[in-house]
């Protein structure tokens, strides 16, 4: 059987964001306790009034154009002691919250859904039976039950109070004008922090729905042109979203990432779902049989089709082989992979390092030509690819190192291979000899030695780096 539990009101009190409002919400709490149930209403409306205005006074705060005009409406009337005008904003208080009224229409903040507003609704008109008695027979005097003063307090916390101002679709549109705006960092944890604080933390939750819905559709179905060089900063708000809110992130996306995925009906159109797949291969679980089957059509066609492979892996800029963990892809990409040339492929190795590619890029960075290329695919290969090699691939390394002059005279090689073998420490155990025999064979060239004939080309700070790195873990660099 299931358990219902009554929500605890002091912890709901905790989760009220305003000072203030918290502070008027528990004088109602501790008036219901004291069994003065029409004062503890009468709070209650005071609470969500004040939290309607200080959540309007905060939207000012950010520029929002109607809420700064409010706010000096609000500030001359109380200034001129205006009483009919302060009136008249209380009464349009909770309309304004939902979404405006014909006297006001463009004092519209949303900030309660329908079924919210139907419930403060119900709890205006018992505040004004509470605070005017006279306007009631002396006989029906209104007696408000415990019951229904409690779920007027939980209603205004769970509604209102605990929320920030950002709900309904204005917020929504704030949010992609500043994705296609030019200030939107493109770090993702400055991303994170920005939307958590603006937006994410104790959103409700059909905002987020509504949210992760907008966000689906645009960066899969790309109407917008606005939005087809957004797809990172996209990308980056729905991973704040997953590590916010993940339950409702996770039931959302496997609710409606299919029906779009279906309206996704050509080759260009299908390449998209590669992006999301690539920011959480989950999706791949969420997805119908019929949009696998679709989606792995569309690799068979790539892989037989020069100029489709050109087109659709730029278009998307090579993230099809990010969804190498998918098993039921992965001979697909593979095929794939090895239709594109060097410097495809070097670019993809780059991007998506992953175990696959390991002998590949050992091969690439073993056969190098001149210094520059040494430099080049050391940073851009051989580091990135440093946690997917296996003790052995680390070992084939260090020789090929040690047999190629334009990797170790390299001057900018010595920093990639201290690099490189910090990045690889965990192997230690088992690459220690060969890490020894490096250093030997460089100190055989007098790279640790200052007496040695090459010291001069090789005295900068990196070689001492790597001979103090090399000593730290009992790795002898002395002749």
């Amino acid at each position: 059987m299931n358990s219902v539990r009554l929500a605890d009101l002091d912890d709901l009190i905790l989760s009220v964001r305003d000072k203030t409002s918290r502070s008027h919400i528990s004088e109602a709490v501790n008036a219901y306790r004291g069994g003065a149930y029409r004062a503890a209403i009468v709070a209650t409306w005071i609470a969500v009034c004040f939290d309607i205005i200080a959540k309007i006074k905060e939207l000012a705060s950010q520029g929002t154009p109607n809420a700064s005009d409010f706010i000096k409406d609000l500030d001359k009337a109380i200034s001129s002691k205006n009483i009919p005008k302060l009136q008249k904003i209380e009464e349009f208080l909770l309309e304004n919250a939902y979404k405006g009224t014909t006297d006001s229409p463009d004092q519209s903040y949303e900030f309660l859904s329908l079924h919210e507003y139907t419930d403060l609704q119900r709890l205006k008109a018992d505040r004004n039976l509470c605070a005017h008695p006279a306007f009631v027979a002396e006989e029906a005097l209104f007696q408000p039950t415990p019951e229904l003063v409690r779920t007027h307090i939980v209603h205004a916390i769970l509604h209102l109070l605990q929320h920030q101002p950002v709900q309904g679709k204005s917020a929504i549109e704030r949010i992609m004008s500043e994705i296609k705006g030019t200030l939107f960092p493109p770090d993702l944890e400055v991303v994170c922090t920005l939307l958590n604080t603006k937006y994410l933390n104790r959103s409700k939750e059909s905002f987020i729905r509504n949210l992760i819905d907008v966000l689906l559709k645009t960066l899969l179905l790309m109407e917008e042109p606005d939005f087809m060089s957004k797809v990172n900063e996209i990308s980056h708000v729905l991973i704040a979203i997953r590590r916010v809110r993940p339950t409702i992130y996770e039931e959302r996306l496997s609710a409606k990432l299919p029906s779009i995925v279906e309206r996704l009906t050509n080759d260009h159109g299908l390449a998209s779902i590669f992006r999301l797949l690539s920011m959480d291969s989950r999706c791949w679980n969420w997805l119908t049989e019929g949009n696998k089957i679709h989606i792995k059509e569309l690799l068979k066609i790539i892989i037989k089709d020069k100029n489709l492979q050109e087109k659709l892996t730029k278009v998307i800029d090579y993230k099809l082989f990010d969804s190498l963990s998918i098993e039921d892809l992965k001979p697909f990409l593979i095929e794939l992979f090895n239709k594109f040339n060097y410097s495809s492929k070097l670019e993809i190795i780059t991007k998506y390092p992953n175990p696959i590619f390991a002998e590949e890029a050992i091969l690439y960075y073993s056969k190098v030509s001149s210094y520059n290329d040494a430099e080049v695919l050391g940073n851009t290969i051989l580091i990135p690819m440093a946690s997917y090699f296996s003790f052995i691939q680390i070992k084939k390394i260090l020789e090929a190192i040690m047999s190629n002059d334009q990797i170790y005279h390299a001057s900018k090689s010595i920093k990639v291979i201290e690099c490189f073998f910090i990045a690889t420490i965990n192997h230690l155990e088992f690459t220690k000899d060969s890490w020894q025999k490096l250093a030997m064979f460089f100190c055989e060239k007098g790279y640790f030695d200052e007496n040695g004939q090459r010291w001069e080309v090789y005295q900068s700070w990196s070689c001492s780096s790597l001979k103090t790195t090399l000593q730290k873990y009992n790795i002898h660099v002395e002749r």
